[in-house]
């Protein structure tokens, strides 16, 4: 798979995927502040997601 994207693709990949994560989390925060239960558990999913993928996108980059 890493010969099939090049390298800078996958650092562009891997700073999305961290960026996304870190928006996603602190907007499902704040929606669990605001008591808005569907918005928050959508967002922590989307969390959940990219910090699973996350570390595929780093051994990629190895």
């Amino acid at each position: 798979m890493a010969k099939k994207y090049p390298r800078k693709t996958i650092v562009n990949l891997t700073i999305l995927c961290a960026t996304t994560g870190i928006v996603s989390l602190s907007f499902g925060i704040l929606f669990l502040f605001y008591e808005k239960w569907i918005f928050a558990v959508i967002l922590l999913l989307i969390t959940l997601r990219q910090a699973i993928v996350f570390p595929k996108w780093i051994k990629l980059l190895n």
